[in-house]
């Protein structure tokens, strides 16, 4: 059982008359660590006031991708750099939770608390390491691709696609990549995501050559 009182919570998504599976299934689906992660996202305030207040609150026009010539050969500013996600008003009040398990229908949910650091699955299930605030999922997720761990090329991740929507899609997804390159088929296949389940795609993207000679140390 969660500690706040009252926490807060959310019902799945109730299954579309011309959809195949339901939508968390196919969120869970893409859940492949190394390949892909997918999460919920949900505010951590009860009412919309507090949400707004917040926002308004901390550093909400720094931009965390923002990079000076300055820190580029510095572990130290690397971190403060990577930091900033944490001061992100809008990325720290939203808490992410990965789903767990299949279902058979939408009547399920996920509590959680309002410090984020709590989920549960139909309390008093508590749920371990399947939650976070979103500016430290954020963190994270840049800090593999800033250092080359588990990050695919858009080709690689284009021939798992058609595993992953094997057991949801009716037709080849091959008929829903448009677009010259393996970046512009993500593309599209991210909008047939979000027009068929309402599940939005992020792809966070570098060239590896940069990064490689971006983040080369220098001794002094």
């Amino acid at each position: 059982m969660l500690s706040d009182d009252p926490s807060l919570y959310f019902q799945l998504r109730r299954k579309a008359e011309t959809a195949d599976d339901l939508q968390h299934n196919v969120l869970l689906s893409h859940n492949r660590p190394g390949l892909s992660y997918a999460i919920y996202v949900a505010p951590t305030y009860l009412t919309r006031r507090e949400f707004n207040e917040e926002l308004t609150k901390g550093p909400r026009f720094v931009n965390p991708w923002e990079m000076r010539q300055w820190s580029l050969h510095s572990d130290f500013a690397e971190m403060y750099w990577l930091s900033r996600y944490d001061r992100q008003p809008f990325l720290r009040n939203h808490v992410s939770i990965t789903p767990h398990e299949r279902v058979a229908n939408h009547n399920h949910y996920y509590a959680f608390s309002t410090a984020g650091d709590e989920v549960s699955w139909h309390s008093p299930e508590v749920l371990e390491g399947r939650h976070s605030r979103l500016s430290d999922f954020m963190s994270i997720r840049a800090r593999e691709l800033l250092s080359g761990e588990a990050t695919s090329a858009p080709e690689e991740i284009i021939e798992h696609i058609s595993e992953i929507t094997a057991g949801f899609a009716e037709v080849p997804i091959q008929q829903f990549l448009f677009g010259e390159t393996p970046l512009e088929q993500l593309q599209s296949y991210g909008r047939w995501l979000n027009k068929s389940w309402g599940i939005r795609q992020i792809l966070l993207c570098a060239n590896r050559e940069d990064l490689s000679s971006l983040f080369l140390r220098t001794s002094y």
